[in-house]
């Protein structure tokens, strides 16, 4: 008596065809979670660069003040509001030309901190300093 022979078959059976479903699945959850990622970062570096953009143009304008003037004060441009406040660090001292005489300025060093609101949100508080100066005396001419 001869075993019967078994019928060769073609093509994928259900287990592989389960297997390589499960496999591709995995892969694709993977990219999805590195898309994801990779949109959340560009987010954040979106923000950031904004939030650089709105400081380089704070502390511009905080360039332009006079401490000895205006202690404090706001200003309002575009939908940025920088709200500033200026401290003396030093007091005022006689300034002195480049040959180490006595100038013709009084200068004084200020700490200025300010707050950022770029379009109703708080991009933070920060500080820099600033010098003052104030011609006290003429020139001889």
């Amino acid at each position: 008596m001869s075993l019967p022979r078994l019928k060769r078959q073609n093509g994928f059976t259900l287990l592989e065809t389960i297997v390589s479903l499960v496999i591709f699945s995995t892969s694709g959850i993977a990219l999805y979670s590195l898309l994801n990622t990779n949109l959340i970062t560009l987010g954040r570096v979106q923000d950031v660069s904004r939030q650089v953009v709105a400081v380089n143009n704070a502390i511009e304008m905080i360039a332009s003040i006079d401490p000895e003037r205006d202690q404090q004060g706001e200003f309002d441009t575009h939908g940025l509001v920088v709200s500033w406040q200026a401290n003396l660090l030093e007091p005022k001292r006689q300034g002195q030309n480049p040959a180490g005489y006595r100038g013709i300025y009084q200068v004084g060093l200020y700490q200025v901190d300010f707050d950022i609101i770029n379009q109703d949100q708080y991009l933070g508080s920060y500080q820099t300093r600033i010098v003052s100066y104030k011609q006290v005396r003429g020139t001889r001419e």
